[in-house]
């Protein structure tokens, strides 16, 4: 049962970790060849109608008429400017599904080794999270499963010329 908790955690920090890595990147870069014409799209993400902060937006085409990767980071308001192939600011238009992640990481108190030993994590950990044992970390996923895979979200959008801002809005996961 852990495994599995364990494994879901890191397949949601790596859901998020593809969609930041989408939303960084270099800047004024030419752009690849058969690269769409991209349009500026924000994003305004709330949970239940709260602003959802940082969180990772990954989205994939509903046709696959689009390979380009295209996704985003929510800041403090909610608000993901969407970026393509990690580079470029902006989306191709059409229709695409949308993964959203969010994730608590709480630092474990009773982790123990293998032999039983309390185990602690190092400065260095604390500053980099994601480096831990899985021992010394519980991830929580704050956004219900359905919502964390692009390929099968419910959440939809249509980027055409005119759109500037989508609203999407998540609900709360139900522990």
């Amino acid at each position: 049962m852990m495994t599995r908790e364990i494994s879901r955690a890191f397949a949601v920090m790596a859901l998020a970790a593809c969609a930041l890595a989408t939303a960084i990147g270099c800047q004024g870069k030419p752009k690849p060849d058969g690269m769409p014409e991209l349009y500026k799209v924000k994003l305004i993400v709330t949970q239940d109608g709260a602003p959802l902060a940082d969180a990772a937006l990954t989205l994939v085409s509903s046709d696959g008429s689009c390979n380009w990767a295209v996704g985003g980071k929510t800041d403090e308001k909610g608000v993901a400017e969407l970026v393509t192939h990690g580079d470029y600011p902006g989306a191709p238009l059409g229709d695409f599904r949308v993964g959203v992640a969010k994730v608590s990481v709480e630092i474990r108190e009773d982790a123990v080794d293998d032999e039983g030993n309390p185990i602690k994590p190092t400065e260095e950990q604390l500053k980099h999270p994601e480096t831990m044992d899985a021992r010394l970390v519980r991830m929580t996923s704050l956004i219900p499963d359905e919502y964390t895979n692009p390929q099968n979200s419910p959440l939809a959008i249509t980027i055409t010329e005119d759109v500037k801002e989508i609203p999407i809005d998540v609900p709360k996961r139900e522990n």
